[in-house]
């Protein structure tokens, strides 16, 4: 599934080399695009997620190299026919480029920023349904033991992300 990696994720993953967004960087399931400023981005905030991690001067760039061969990069001429468009549905002009991105592909966007996620232009997908994407293909049925509650049946394939079906009380599946 192609997905548009924000910087935030990258970060996470940096600060944290064990851990969930690691792990899905790396899983296959994802085919992870990026405008090529992204690592100016890491760049930036580099002091700041090494005093997070403890990771040394080299330890990060061997790390950021690594995690670089995951993420194909475009350069803003490969999308810039979607920016006027993605200007309007980027909460923040800053993530711009990622939306156009995503919508060049149509895509979703992985991020963990609630702002982007407040418009309706463009799919954004957190953690946990990333997570879901790669390692959940089959359906599920969520209840409350023998309560009458509602329950959800949740159909994930690599393709489509995350549907839910709604059942009411007393469902039957």
């Amino acid at each position: 599934m192609k997905i548009v990696i924000d910087a935030n994720i990258l970060m996470s993953a940096l600060i944290r080399p064990i851990g969930k967004t690691c792990e899905l960087i790396f899983n296959d399931k994802l085919e992870l695009l990026a405008p090529n400023y992204i690592f100016e981005e890491i760049h930036r905030h580099k002091k700041e997620i090494s005093e997070k991690s403890g990771l040394s001067d080299e330890d990060f760039n061997n790390f950021l190299n690594i995690i670089s061969t995951r993420i194909s990069l475009f350069y803003f001429e490969n999308f810039k026919n979607f920016m006027k468009e993605a200007l309007v549905a980027s909460p923040d002009e800053n993530d711009s480029e990622y939306f156009a991105l995503a919508m060049k592909f149509g895509c979703p966007i992985w991020s963990n920023d609630k702002r982007i996620k407040l418009q309706d232009k463009v799919r954004v997908i957190d953690n946990c349904v990333a997570y879901m994407t790669c390692f959940l293909q089959f359906s599920i049925c969520l209840t409350a033991s023998s309560c009458n509650l509602t329950c959800a049946v949740i159909h994930i394939s690599t393709e489509e992300v995350v549907k839910m079906t709604l059942y009411g009380p007393f469902c039957k599946l």
